[in-house]
C-alpha cells in the first residue's frame, strides 16, 4: 500500500531527471537562418565567383595579347582585324554579377589593355547592342560582326552599348594583330594548358597555381611556340581535348548556371575546337627555346622559367606523367637547358 502511494512521486522524479539530462545535451545554434537567406547568399557567392573567374580570363587574354603583338618579324603571318574585348552571352548569373538591366544579349567580360576597346572607353559590364549597322543579339552575331572580313577595310566602328541602363554610342578604332590566335580559359581545376591551330587554352587550375603573370607568360609562350613553329601540323596522334559544346569553353559551368555550360564564352575572333596534342621531345625543346624568347620580347620576366617548371615537378608530380607535361624532356635535363637559355637571353640584353 505504501509503495503504491509513492509511485506518482517516483514517476515525477524520473521525468524531472530525464528532462534535466536532455537539457544538458541541447545544442545552441544561434540565430536561425531561413532557406531564403541561404538562397540569396548562394546567389551572391555565385556572382562573386563568376566575376573572379572573368578577371582571370582577362589575365589570360592580356598576357596573350602582349605575347602576340611582340612576336618577331619571322613569326608574323598577316594582319587580322580586332577590337580587343572578351564577351559572354547574358544569363541569370551574369545579370546578378554585373547588375545588368537586360536578361538577353551580349556583355563585355574583359577589356584587353592597349587595344582599341580600352582606348574607346569600353568597360566590363557594357552590353553590346550593335556594331555599326549590325545588331548584336548573341555571341555568334558578335563574332560575325567582328571578323576580319567585316573590319578589314574599316578605320573605326560605332559600338552601341547599354551601360547601366543608359544607351550610348562609342567610336572604336580598328586595329590589327600579326596572327589570329585566341587566348582563353576553361573552367577546369586541373593545372594544364594546350594549343590548337588558332587557340591557346589555360585552365582555371593553372591560373590559381601560377604565382605571377610572368609564370603564366612562360607557359603560354611555350604553347604559342607550338603554333608559330608549325608543331600543330607536325604532331601525330592528336586527340580532341575539348570542344565548345563538350565542356563549355570559358568559365561558366552547369553548376553556376544550369543550361549555360555550352557556348558561353568565346574569343572575339572565334575559337573553334581545341585539340590536345603530343609532341616529340625535340619539338618540346624547340617550344621551350622560342617560348622563352617570346616571353622576353613581351616584357615579362623570363628568368622565372626554370623555377616554375621545377615547381610543377615538385608540387604536382602526377602531371609529369598524366598531364600536358607528359611528353616533355625529363625534369633534370629541362632545368639545365632552361637555365642555359636564360643565360643566353641575358647576354642579348
Amino acid at each position: 500500500m505504501s509503495s503504491y502511494k509513492h509511485q506518482p512521486v517516483l514517476k515525477a522524479s524520473i521525468l524531472f531527471a530525464c528532462l534535466f539530462i536532455l537539457s544538458g545535451c541541447a545544442t545552441t545554434t544561434g540565430p536561425k537562418v531561413t532557406s531564403l537567406e541561404i538562397k540569396q547568399a548562394k546567389e551572391r557567392l555565385e556572382a562573386k565567383a563568376l566575376r573572379h573567374k572573368f578577371s582571370q580570363l582577362g589575365r589570360v587574354a592580356n598576357i596573350g595579347h602582349k605575347l602576340i603583338v611582340n612576336l618577331p618579324a619571322e613569326d608574323i603571318r598577316k594582319s587580322y582585324a580586332y577590337i580587343g574585348v572578351k564577351v559572354a552571352g547574358i544569363n541569370k548569373v551574369i545579370v546578378r554579377a554585373y547588375e545588368l538591366s537586360q536578361t538577353k544579349g551580349v556583355v563585355i567580360v574583359a577589356v584587353i589593355k592597349d587595344t582599341p576597346a580600352e582606348k574607346a572607353g569600353l568597360q566590363v559590364g557594357d552590353i553590346i547592342l550593335s556594331i555599326d549597322d549590325r545588331k548584336i543579339t548573341n555571341v555568334d552575331s558578335f563574332e560575325r560582326a567582328t571578323t576580319t572580313t567585316k573590319l578589314k577595310d574599316k578605320v573605326t566602328v560605332a559600338v552601341t552599348i547599354n551601360r547601366r541602363s543608359e544607351v550610348k554610342s562609342v567610336v572604336s578604332e580598328v586595329d590589327f594583330m600579326p596572327r589570329k590566335i585566341a587566348f582563353d580559359m576553361i573552367d577546369q581545376q586541373e593545372v594544364n594548358a594546350g594549343a590548337g591551330s588558332n587557340i591557346i587554352l589555360a585552365t582555371y587550375g593553372l591560373m590559381k597555381f601560377a604565382e605571377s603573370d610572368d609564370e603564366i607568360a612562360v607557359i603560354m609562350g611555350h604553347e604559342l611556340a607550338h603554333i608559330t613553329k608549325g608543331h600543330i601540323s607536325k604532331s601525330m596522334g592528336a586527340e580532341m581535348l575539348v570542344g565548345i559544346a563538350a565542356l563549355g569553353i570559358g568559365i561558366l559551368s552547369e553548376q553556376l548556371s544550369p543550361g549555360s555550360g555550352t557556348d558561353v564564352i568565346r574569343a572575339a575572333s572565334g575559337v573553334g575546337q581545341v585539340f590536345g596534342r603530343r609532341y616529340s621531345r625535340d619539338l618540346e625543346r624547340e617550344a621551350d627555346y622560342f617560348g622563352l624568347k617570346y616571353t622576353k620580347l613581351a616584357g615579362y620576366d623570363y628568368e622565372v622559367a626554370s623555377g616554375v617548371w621545377e615547381r610543377f615537378a615538385v608540387e604536382i608530380p602526377k602531371s609529369m606523367v598524366q598531364s600536358f607535361l607528359s611528353t616533355h624532356p625529363a625534369s633534370p635535363e629541362r632545368m639545365v637547358r632552361l637555365e642555359k637559355i636564360i643565360e643566353e637571353l641575358r647576354t642579348e640584353d
